[in-house]
């Protein structure tokens, strides 16, 4: 319908699919284009309220004759310039973008969805996660490179399961005690969690970036130096 779907296009919104320049999806869904990662919605994860859920998305954008999860509610309607029917349904159920697990499930390997086209992420049961959610509400806040996340302390172990694509780059925190950070059940990023800790913070540090900085810092101080000694030498 003309509407774009590159995510970069989508600032301050988490998007399930679309194409990312130069990062790599394969984790929720197989790169099938050199230098892009490229996700599509597998149609039984938009008809899983539980998924959607899991996942926290709140919106989802359909063809009006498109099957979508039962308990999702039209919030508006508009007919493109190309003559389609476009429908925003509101998911009021969506968890927070962060949950707790029991410690005890966090190896466990989801089932695939029946009929789905791979084994990555978006093609696991995400429903069999719903019975294990820890009860306690979670907080978070994201900010553009990072993520804080709050919640009751427990005196027994768990994991805090995190809806975004896992990277070894992200660094996780609890003031100033370093937690590990691993993926969970294929692609979602997990923190496992000792007693008592009731803040998370998460920060990405992307590596390319790392080396970017470092290198314009280098550049600036040689054209500083050439610039003292062209001054010295006048």
């Amino acid at each position: 319908e003309g509407l774009g779907i590159n995510a970069l296009a989508y600032r301050g919104i988490a998007v399930v699919n679309g194409s990312f320049k130069g990062v790599s999806a394969d984790p929720i869904w197989p790169d099938d284009r050199l230098f892009y990662g490229r996700v599509r919605t597998p149609p039984q994860l938009v008809t899983s309220g539980d998924a959607l859920d899991v996942l926290s998305v709140r919106y989802v954008l359909a063809y009006r004759a498109e099957p979508v999860a039962t308990d999702l509610t039209p919030a508006t309607a508009a007919r493109t310039a190309r003559g389609g029917e476009l429908v925003l349904w509101e998911n009021a159920d969506a968890w927070p973008g962060a949950f707790l697990v029991d410690a005890t499930f966090g190896d466990t390997r989801l089932p695939l969805v029946d009929g789905c086209t791979h084994d990555r992420l978006l093609c696991r049961d995400l429903s069999t996660l719903v019975p294990h959610r820890d009860p306690r509400p979670v907080n978070i806040q994201r900010r553009a490179d990072s993520i804080r996340v709050t919640f009751a302390p427990s005196e027994s172990t768990a994991i805090l399961v995190v809806s975004e694509m896992f990277r070894p780059e992200w660094i996780a925190t609890s003031g100033d005690r370093p937690l590990h950070t691993r993926a969970m059940y294929g692609g979602l990023l997990g923190v496992p969690l000792p007693p008592g800790v009731s803040a998370v913070h998460l920060h990405y540090r992307s590596t390319p970036m790392i080396f970017a900085t470092f290198g314009s810092y280098v550049a600036l101080i040689g054209e500083l130096g050439m610039l003292y000694g062209w001054g010295a030498s006048k």
